[in-house]
């Protein structure tokens, strides 16, 4: 009995502490979610092929866990949140897949920075690849909300 005590006490704080945490102007934690630009530029050329302006959803769990997903171009995404420079500002390490346009299926860079004021975020990706001599930028720039 003891056990069934302890496990329903941690759920009642789990349960309490993540919408806490995710109401936080703050708190990068929670669900977050908005309109996503996504563009591929090759040799400074917009591929129109890759544009795609379409919903994004991330949820970043209290480990700094990041799971999402933008259904309109099939793009699925995981990865890291971690400290920034200041407390508005996180670092992101993302990997998108199962993306309709394959060159956005990577590993990417970003920041998520916060604006408290507001209660929104700025969500940017970035990859560069040099390959053959050619240059590729790859960017998914969003603003997501609570």
């Amino acid at each position: 009995m003891p056990n069934v005590v302890r496990a329903s006490a941690f759920l009642l704080v789990l349960a309490v502490a993540l919408p806490a945490a995710a109401s936080d102007p703050l708190s990068p934690y929670g669900r977050w979610s908005g309109r996503a630009r996504f563009e591929a530029k090759m040799h400074g050329t917009i591929d129109r092929a890759a544009h795609a302006v379409t919903d994004l959803t991330i949820t970043v769990d209290s480990r700094g866990n990041l799971v999402g997903a933008s259904p309109g171009n099939g793009c699925k995404a995981s990865g890291r949140l971690s400290p920034g420079r200041t407390k508005q500002r996180f670092n992101l390490d993302v990997t998108l897949s199962g993306c309709k346009y394959r060159g956005f299926n990577r590993r990417f860079g970003g920041r998520l920075a916060l604006d408290p004021q507001k209660n929104r975020a700025s969500f940017s990706l970035h990859n560069l690849l040099v390959e053959n001599a050619r240059t590729y930028i790859f960017d998914v720039r969003a603003t997501l909300r609570r």
